[in-house]
């Protein structure tokens, strides 16, 4: 059985105090980039095996034991191209949507990239 994940990135991000800046008034300076490394490592294997997350967001980045982990591949596509087709299921959180995904153009690797930050 897989270890259940402590919270996910969208409540951590809500549930910030004062304790987790800085001096400079930077968000956890030493965790952030290795957090964010891990993220787009675990896109690119996605992206290298056809697959299109669609849905990447704070609440679907899970923290366990200090490492992040991408979950809810409920809307996931699989696709050996670039791009998926023109859809009108736009697929995915609103606030995290790519223009292109806005605008129902082909939903493609890009558009996980955008979704990332």
């Amino acid at each position: 059985m897989d270890p259940v994940a402590e919270r996910d990135l969208g409540d951590y991000l809500e549930n910030l105090d004062d304790t987790r800046f800085d001096e400079e008034g930077y968000l956890f300076r030493e965790q952030l980039p290795q957090w964010f490394g891990c993220l787009v490592s675990g896109v690119h294997y996605l992206h290298s095996n056809g697959i299109r997350h669609r849905d990447i967001k704070p609440r679907n980045i899970l923290i366990l034991s200090g490492n992040v982990l991408l979950a809810d591949f409920g809307i996931s596509k699989s696709s050996p191209g670039e791009s998926l087709s023109i859809s009108t299921d736009t697929g995915g959180t609103p606030k995290y949507r790519a223009p292109e995904v806005v605008e129902f153009q082909r939903f493609g690797r890009k558009s996980d990239i955008f979704s990332l930050g």
